[in-house]
């Protein structure tokens, strides 16, 4: 039986200093506020990746407690490497130890994306370490190039659970509409498989259509722009969240 339920709206921070963090975060409360937009917004991203000086763990934590202090929202915290469209060149165990130094700095995130990309040992590592902080993990995937056959969407969303994941996220680009639709009929079959939220998307302007209806197919959060985005196909998070409302308020 069809049963919408809207996704929850992530904004990305992706200043590469703390000034821009500052100006970004003011836009945002601006945009949430304004009578004239009044977008809806339930998570921020905070990139890590994008930012200059990420090596430095006390001032990241100073920036993520201004984050959080400021918008009240629930933070995913992420490094996107190389490997997955990201700015750092990073090798996976590096990756590993930047994240469990993260965790174990109480850096006052909700939610830490893990690349599957990073291996069995390393994401299983860096998985306990935050569940036993009680922060919850985002596996995700993430394919600049093509799109994966269905079957393979399914199966990386199942391995996603089987690894303890808490969410499970993966975004495609499309060479074609066809691509656009395996994402949604994968993610549709694979929600009735598992028993933790997916989050898929299709990236770039053909993909932008699951940006918008993710509450039709099964994925649970979509991401927006307030200003800079950080991935193609991302649109502001006042258009997101009207067409939101559209869907919600059509019985």
């Amino acid at each position: 039986m069809y049963n919408y339920k809207r996704p929850e709206v992530c904004v990305p921070i992706v200043d590469s200093e703390f000034f821009g963090v500052k100006e970004t975060v003011e836009n945002i409360k601006n945009t949430v506020e304004s009578e004239r937009g009044k977008a809806r917004i339930d998570i921020i991203e905070f990139r890590a990746d994008c930012y200059k000086n990420y090596n430095d763990i006390g001032e990241i934590k100073e920036v993520v407690d201004f984050i959080k202090n400021n918008l009240q929202r629930k933070i995913i915290f992420t490094v996107r490497s190389k490997r997955e469209g990201g700015e750092i060149d990073i090798s996976p165990e590096d990756y590993k130890d930047y994240l469990i130094s993260i965790i174990n700095a109480d850096v006052d995130f909700d939610i830490l994306d893990v690349e599957m990309s990073v291996g069995n040992e390393f994401f299983d590592c860096i998985r306990k370490e935050a569940h036993d902080k009680d922060k919850k993990i985002i596996a995700s995937y993430h394919n600049f190039k093509e799109t994966v056959p269905e079957t393979d969407i399914i199966e990386k969303i199942k391995y996603m659970e089987k690894a303890e994941a808490d969410i499970a996220k993966i975004a495609l680009m499309p060479n074609e509409f066809d691509d656009v639709l395996t994402v949604m009929k994968a993610t549709d079959k694979a929600i009735s498989e598992v028993n933790i939220p997916v989050v898929t998307m299709s990236m770039g302007k053909i993909g932008l259509v699951t940006r918008l209806n993710g509450g039709v197919y099964g994925s649970s959060i979509t991401f927006a722009a307030v200003g800079k985005t950080s991935a193609p196909g991302q649109i502001s998070a006042e258009d997101v969240t009207k067409v939101l409302d559209v869907y919600e308020n059509n019985d």
